[in-house]
Parts: structure tokens; sequence; C-alpha cells
């Protein structure tokens, strides 16, 4: 079959008590230094291992280093090496595990380590060319460095499998403080992914990320087995039982995929019994089945020249209407594409198009093999040439695709339909008119005329495209829908048509050829007054008048998130030239908002979120390009821009209150599309709309007191816009509780999303994935819509400060690759945590609270640019700092000049104004009788400090007054009680302006 790699389970003696079945579990050893003697003898296995060295294969065996059996001779000769429980009884961690004891590594690295690593090297003395480490992960990562090094000194070519477990099973182990290393420690390379993604645990496309991702997380050369059944797992005829299809496609697809392919004994039979660990399982190999045949040829297709080649690539992209998943592997002018169905929907048709491939002849490998049933009548090799689709079957049932391999034999590299003009070519100096203003329009802005000279129009007037054949003098095709004011068009080799929808619907639709129906692919901000496809690199561009940039998007990227490549944001001196070559000013929008930076969809600002002062203001920055990030728009920023340090209000500005045109206490902002900056009141408990310019702001959320009512809210941290549902998204932070309201007109009241939760800081990602800091728990988690526990993105190992700790964590920002930033407000620094990773990065601060430029004071609000610089508003320190990717300090960029009530000064959304309540006396007697001077009257929106009558200053009498102070005792404790208000002032969050 072209097998190379041959992998026993433990070959090893089983003990006999608490034996499980009539075998027992091969887990359950004895003697690690033996062999079973129901396999044989010693030399036995030395003559099989002889053999298969022969074939031309090598040998690896399961090793089991967690755990002996109740009977092997180190429970009485070595007690100290198992782990106990608190009645000093050795035990096994799993309890179903009745079969085994754990052994304790910690503690023992002198004794235990030492005779598991000579039992590494007695087998590979023994001709063991490498081991398949079981559960790896629960060994410290420490022996493994030690045992390999010991190893390489005996054979320096062993093979070496880690085994994973789920991140449900990771998340168990240290829930009860196990030990459990992860991918990103220990680089394992057999998991069970594929597992979880055809049961439907996770989303086929999370997997395939997943499965794109492990070539760049992983170090250079590492091997991620592959498989579709195991020893631990159903068999895959079991589970695709219902869909033979499904299961050929599966295992066509993970075959193809890079790694080592691994073929389950009896999986090459389909065999559906899943196997036993304690009972013999019989294999009929007495006649070759078709699947074996199956296999053999996806085993001899993965040795192929082309993926061995140097420099070969992964490329992974997604078809409608099945979702297939394309594996390009490319060297020089030949390659191997191989397209599976890994959807989880199915079609009714027998065929599907697969549109904008290289041209060239495709040769399908396996038409012979009786697997590809729909192919007995089809050709083995098939053209594409001008078309750019290939047809190729699918069987009318779910999971359909069978898992067909092709191969380009020829790849054409120059893009489409451009014109090769001679130097001496002239032109008819009559032209032709073919259709006039009644037919076309006022601006007929784009035309495209393709290969055969057929002319497609861009109606701007009407929102049509119009078509003529070559030669025709009237349109033979008139295509509509939801078309407002395109601009331009582009029109694909294969008849797919580009076309310009931004100016009211902010997209570039697809119109596939010969459909009534279009599908959006690009989002843009305007019109593209410009389209272009190129063929090759399969990517769109678009160039925008008014925003005055070129935009591109990368067709085989399943993000779909357009990139900037031309212009600077801002119109150039030729802003007086035709549309289509004008270039520059593009906007920025910026997904999660912060409480107290976020950019606004505004050419060079910035907004401020002034809670002291509760306001808005705008910065405008001297110098800044824009670059679209992986997350809808992310600003590329100039390490030397500067901004302007006198901002303007944008919201209120008129003093604190609950009128329209005023604020208390604004926290959390999102600036939407338009300009429109929504932000949390937290002091008015609503969620207020300011659009731009207006000078009172609307209520779209509450307003109704304080409450816990669905039309109220109760000091709200942050909000967002989740244009998916069209809604806002609020941290409801005292009513503990996140709730979603829909921007609809009329609306009165939200929805519950999440309850029970200590909110304080939102964030939503590409894929609507919304992201909560949890302030109490400190922690991040990311949630699916619907889902109530979430995912641990960071943090979630109590409160502190380690790598893995966060200390009341604020607010957060996502970036590519589902990064998160985070405030650790209480540890004054800001944390990045990559995606899956463990612990996080200090990206900003962490040198203690202070005023250096190493150090933060509570920073909030944040944001990130597509060069990993870090903007965050260093409250406590009254100024917003910029810190450089991989910089020890930052810069300030805005304010640093004190607190105060200028445009270029902040103000610290704690600090309260202070108030001495002096009362006469002790009764209520006289001039200062209650209700009159109860100090009722000024306890709103301050802090009160009412000193207390006793024996002497501040209650010592045996302390004595002050020299400086003269007066009776109660003259001496106003006097004391002043002086010890404006030295503490700060500590209790006074403010002494």
């Amino acid at each position: 079959m072209g097998i190379d790699l041959v992998w026993f389970l433990p070959i090893h003696p089983i003990g006999m008590t608490n034996r499980k079945g009539t075998l027992g579990s091969p887990y359950s050893i004895d003697d690690f230094r033996a062999v079973n003697p129901q396999y044989g003898t010693m030399d036995d296995f030395h003559r099989l291992v002889s053999e298969i060295h022969q074939l031309g294969m090598r040998l690896m065996i399961d090793i089991v280093f967690r755990h002996t059996s109740h009977d092997c001779t180190w429970v009485k000769d070595h007690p100290e090496w198992y782990a106990r429980d608190e009645k000093g009884n050795p035990i096994a961690l799993v309890p179903e595990w009745t079969d085994i004891l754990d052994l304790k590594f910690e503690g023992n690295e002198e004794t235990l380590w030492p005779e598991l690593i000579d039992t590494l090297k007695f087998w590979c003395e023994n001709g063991v060319d490498g081991f398949r480490t079981d559960v790896a992960c629960c060994i410290p990562m420490e022996f493994w460095h030690r045992a390999r090094r010991a190893v390489s000194e005996v054979n320096s070519r062993c093979i070496w499998l880690a085994e994973s477990v789920w991140f449900t099973a990771i998340e168990g182990y240290r829930a009860i403080d196990g030990l459990v290393n992860t991918d990103a420690e220990l680089y394992q390379t057999y998991d069970f992914a594929w597992r979880a993604a055809v049961q439907g645990a996770i989303p086929i496309k999370s997997y395939l990320e997943l499965v794109r991702l492990q070539s760049v997380i992983y170090p250079k050369g590492f091997v991620k087995m592959r498989f579709v059944e195991n020893h631990d797992q159903d068999r895959v005829a079991y589970v695709c039982r219902n869909n033979r299809f499904k299961a050929l496609a599966w295992t066509a697809f993970n075959a193809f995929n890079k790694g080592c392919f691994l073929v389950h004994a009896g999986q090459e039979t389909e065999q559906t019994k899943v196997s036993s660990l304690f009972e013999k399982d019989w294999v009929d190999c007495r006649q070759v089945h078709p699947l074996e045949e199956f296999t053999r040829k996806l085993i001899q297709i993965k040795k192929h020249p082309v993926i061995k080649a140097k420099g070969a690539r992964l490329t992974l992209t997604h078809h409608s209407p099945c979702i297939v998943a394309v594996w390009e592997v490319t060297s020089a002018r030949e390659g191997l594409i191989g397209l599976f169905n890994v959807a989880q929907e199915s079609n009714d048709e027998q065929f599907v198009q697969i549109s904008n491939l290289p041209a060239g002849n495709y040769e399908n490998l396996f038409v012979d093999l009786g697997v590809n049933e729909l192919l007995k009548d089809e050709s083995r090799i098939i053209s594409v040439n001008n078309n750019g689709k290939l047809r190729v079957p699918i069987v009318a049932t779910i999971f359909h695709y069978t898992g067909i391999l092709l191969r380009p034999q020829t790849f054409y590299t120059k893009s489409y339909n451009q014109p090769k003009i001679s130097l001496n070519a002239s032109w008819n100096l009559n032209a032709t008119t073919f259709a006039n203003e009644d037919l076309v329009g006022r601006q007929p802005v784009g035309i495209h005329i393709n290969t055969d000279d057929s002319i497609y129009v861009a109606d701007h007037q009407n929102g049509y495209i119009l078509v003529w054949n070559n030669g025709s003098s009237t349109s033979t095709r008139n295509i509509s829908g939801n078309l407002i004011n395109p601009w331009s068009l582009f029109v694909m080799i294969n008849g797919d048509i580009y076309v310009d929808n931004g100016h009211s619907n902010n997209r570039v639709d697809k119109w596939m050829f010969n459909t009534t129906n279009s599908e959006p692919v690009m989002t843009v901000h305007g019109s593209c007054t410009g389209l272009f496809v190129d063929n090759v690199n399969n990517t769109l561009y678009c160039s925008s008048a008014s925003q005055h940039h070129v935009v591109k998007l990368e067709l085989n990227n399943e993000n779909r998130v357009p990139i900037l490549v031309a212009g600077t944001g801002c119109p150039g001196p030729g802003h007086r030239v035709p549309p289509l070559l004008r270039l520059p000013a593009p906007s920025l929008r910026l997904l999660p908002p912060t409480p107290s930076l976020a950019p606004v969809r505004y050419t060079n600002k910035l907004v401020l979120a002034m809670h002291r002062l509760n306001r808005f203001k705008l910065r405008r920055a001297a110098q800044r390009n824009m670059k679209m990030g992986l997350f809808l728009w992310m600003p590329n920023i100039p390490a030397n821009a500067r901004w302007l340090q006198n901002g303007e209000t944008v919201a209120a500005g008129n003093g604190r209150g609950n009128a329209t045109n005023q604020l208390y206490y604004p926290y959390g902002l999102f600036v939407a599309d338009n300009q429109t900056v929504i932000l949390a009141d937290n002091g008015n408990h609503r969620i207020v709309e300011w659009k731009i310019g207006d000078t009172k702001g609307q209520v779209i959320a509450g307003g109704r007191d304080e409450g816990n009512r669905l039309d109220q809210l109760k000091r709200p941290t942050d909000v967002l816009i989740d244009k998916e549902t069209d809604s806002i998204i609020i941290c409801d932070r005292g009513n503990q509780r996140v709730t979603r309201w829909s921007r609809a007109i009329g609306t009165t009241q939200g929805e519950i999303l999440l309850d029970n939760i200590d909110c304080f800081g939102l964030a939503i990602d590409d894929e609507s994935f919304l992201y909560i800091s949890d302030a109490e728990k400190d922690e991040v988690r990311r949630y699916k819509m619907g889902d109530t526990n979430g995912t641990l993105v960071a943090g979630g190992h109590e409160k502190g400060d380690d790598l893995n700790q966060l200390n009341f964590p604020t607010y957060i920002f996502i970036a590519s690759q589902q990064s998160v930033y985070v405030s650790d407000e209480h540890n004054h620094r800001v944390m990045k945590w990559n995606n899956g990773a463990t612990e996080g990065i200090i990206v900003a601060g962490g040198q203690g609270q202070g005023q250096s430029p190493t150090q933060l004071s509570y920073p909030e609000g944040l944001f990130a640019d597509t060069l990993d610089a870090i903007y965050v508003a260093d409250y406590g320190n009254h100024r917003v700092m910029r810190w450089l990717k991989g910089a020890t300090q930052g810069t300030v960029i805005v304010g640093g000049n004190g607190q105060g009530l200028a445009s270029n000064q902040s103000t610290n959304k704690s600090l309260l104004r202070v108030k001495v309540w002096i009362y006469g006396g002790g009764g209520y007697v006289g001039s200062t009788s209650d209700p009159l001077y109860n100090g009722c009257g000024i306890a709103t929106n301050a802090i009160v400090v009412s000193k207390n009558y006793r024996l002497g200053p501040l209650g010592w009498l045996t302390l004595g007054p002050p020299a400086s102070f003269t007066g009776n005792y109660g003259v001496l404790d106003v006097f004391m009680a002043l002086k010890w208000v404006q030295e503490n002032i700060a500590s209790f969050g006074g403010n002494n302006v």
C-alpha cells in the first residue's frame, strides 16, 4: 500500500489487578522493558523488526509513561514514584481508569526520570525507530527535553509523535490543578480536531482555519498527524455509515493535507466496529477491498514529486454552494489541486462548477477507481481554457462530494484580456453609436469589453448592467437587482460579473454567469469608480474617488477583508483629475469601541471621552496613512505621526447633567460608519447617540432612571454596534448583564444576552464573536451568539500579576488573528493574548503605577494599528500614550498637561469634588438642627467628609493637639480633619483641582 511507518500500540505485559475485559488494556503495563507473552518473545520481536526494516518501513511503538499497572514492581520497590490521595494511597487521576496507577513526576527528577529515559534508550537499541508518547501533554516539558537529548545519542533520527488532548480536556485538567500542556507548548502532532469537526462540535470553517494556522504557529519542519479514525475513536465508516461518499471525501482531504497520513488497521476494509482495547478484533484481509485501492492511490499521490518539491505551498479556499476546500500545491508550472466537499450542507445537483482555476488541462487521477461513479461517462482529461471553470461531480446527498484529486498540466500566467497594441496602430476617427441616453442614462461610466467583443455597460442613472453581443445594435441582456448608481464593472473570462454597488449599499456584488441573483463579495465605503480583477492572483481591485484610495481583496482569502494598496487618506494635488485617476481620503472605523480613546470614521481624527468634564473631544492628526486591516478598518499610523494638542468637543460639554446636551460620566464609546458617536452615559444610566455636528444627543437605550427592567440600565460601561443584527450591545454593568437593543425606530426595551456577569468592556470580531471582559473574575471570554458559557481567551487564573493573570481588566480590542489586547487596569499595563495562548504578553506599562514613559496609571481605552503600535488612554496620568511594537517605553501623543478643563487637558472619571460637612454639635438643636443642616443637600455628585466628635483630635485624646493648632478641641478637630482631607484627597478619589 505504500506504508512507510508501522505504529504498534503498547507491546508490554499487562497487569492482572482490575484487568478490563479478557485481554486487559495494553495501557496497564507491568514491565516497560518486556514483550507481552501473547505476542511472543523478545527474539520474535527482533525478527519482526528486521522484516519491517527489510521492507523499507520503520517501526514506532506506543510508550506509556504516565502510569503503570497495579502489579508493576515499582509499586512496592518505589512507592515514592506514585501519586497519592490524602490518605496516602496510590491513585489514578482519572477515576474510571481503575486498572492503572499514576506516576508522580514532580520531586522524582533524579530517580524516576532516569529510569524512564533509560527505557527509551533500551528500545532504540533493540531496533525501534520512534515513539508515540501517550498523554505526553500531562508529563512535564523538561522531562521530554531531557529524554530527547538522551535518545538522540542512541538514534539521532528517532521519530517522536506526541498525543494531544482536546480543549475541553485541557480546561478540565487545569480546573483540578492538573498538569497539561497545549499545542503552543508541546507542539503535539496527534490530536482530535477532525472528530470535533465531523461530529459538529466545531464549525467546518473553524476546523479549516485551525488546519491553516498549523502551518504558521508550529515550528519549521513539524509534521502533523492526519487521520479520520484511530484506536480511541469511532471508525470513519461508522461515523459516515449513512453516506459512504462522506467518508471518502474526509479520507482524501486528510491524506492530501500537509502532514503524516495515518491508516488505522481495518480502515482500508471499511470496518465499522470500534476497535476494542480489551478483546481481539479480526480484520478480514483475504481479499482486496475497493477502499484499499483508494487508499493506496492516496498514498501514491501523497508522495508526488510536486508535493515533496522545495517551496511547495498550500492554499485553502471555499467554493459555494458546497463550501469545497481546495488545497493547491504548486511547483513551477505544475501542481496538484485537491477538491473536497467537507461542507455540512447538501446540494441537489449532480455537478458543481469550480471557478477561477488556472487555465490548463486537468487529469482526474481517480476516474478509473470506481469511487467517483458519476465520472464513468466523463473524460479523464478536462480542459480549462477560456471559460475558467471546471465541472466536477457531486452526489445528491448530504456531504456529497467524493474527494476528487485533479492535476493541472499547464498554467497560464498572463492577465485576462490584456491587449497587444502595435506601436504604429491607428484608429478610425469616426465612431459608431450603438446606444444613446434614452437607453444607458446620462452617466454610463463603466464599460467593459470581453474577449469575444461583447460590451457591458453600467447604467449609473437607472441601476442596470446592459450587455450587447458582438455586432448587435440592441442589448441582449439587462441585469438588475438592488443596484444603486453603479459606476464600474469587470467581466471575468468565465462570464461572472463584478459590479460596483457601493453608493448606498457599501459593497461590490458578483453576478455568476447565467444566474439571476448576486452575492456581495467586498465591503467598501462609497462607490468603486473603477474595478479590476487580476485573474492570475485572483485579486479584486477597487478605486474610490470619494475615499481617495485603491483597495484590493484577495478572493481566495476566506476573511474577505479589503486591504489598502494606494492612497494617503487625503486628496492629492491632482484633485481636479477625472474620478478614475483620483487617489486618496481613506476613512477610518475601528472595532471595538474604547472608553477613553477610539478612532472615528472622520478624516485624521481621534475621539476622546472626557469623563470628568462630561464631554467628548476630537483630535486631528497632523499626519497619518490608513490601511484596511483584517478586522474591518484598522489604521496604519506612521511612527512619526503627530496630533494637534487642542481638541474640539463633539458631544456635550455643557456641564454635568441629564439634559440631551449633557452627559454624566461618559464611559465606553463606539464610532459608527457615518461618524455618529454612540456612548455609555454611565451616570445617567443610558446610551446616547450624537451625530456629527449635532448640539444635542438622542437617547437610544435606557434613560428611565436606574433599574433592572428591560427598558432600564444601571451604570453602563461600554457599548458597540452589531451590524449583522442592526442592534447595539450594552455592558449593563450595574445589573451584571449584557443586553441587546434593536436600532429600529420605536424600540423601547432590550433583551438579555448574558446575565450574572460583571462585564466592563465589549468587543466584536468579523465572525460576530462577542468578547467580554469580566472585572470580577479577572478574565476575558469569547462568546458565540447564543452561547452562555463562552471560551476563555485571557486571564481566568484568579487575580494577580503573572503573565497568565489579570487584575481588573476593563477595555479590550480585537486585532488580526483574533488576538486580544486588554487594559489590565490595576496591574497598570496592557496585555496582548494571541489566539489560543495560555499566557499574555506585556505590550505597554507593567513597571508599576507611575508617570514615567515606562509606566501607566490605570489604563483604560485602547486600540492597536496595523503595525501593532498600542494607543492607550492613561487616565490616571491624564494623557494618551503610544507604545510602538516591542518598545519598553511609550510616548505621549495627547494630554500630559495635567488635569483640567482646557482643550489640551484631560480629567479623571473617578475624581469628584470634595466637601467637608462641619455641623455645629452632636445634637439637633438650635441653628444646626435637622433638616436644614444635616448635610443631605450637598451630598449630590460629591464626596462628603464628615468628622466625628470624640474626646480629642480625630478621636485620639492621648496624642495631644499639634503645636501649630490652637483653640478648643472642637476647633482643633475641624483643623485636623481639613488637614487630613488635604493630604489624603487623592487616596479616596477626590479632586484637588
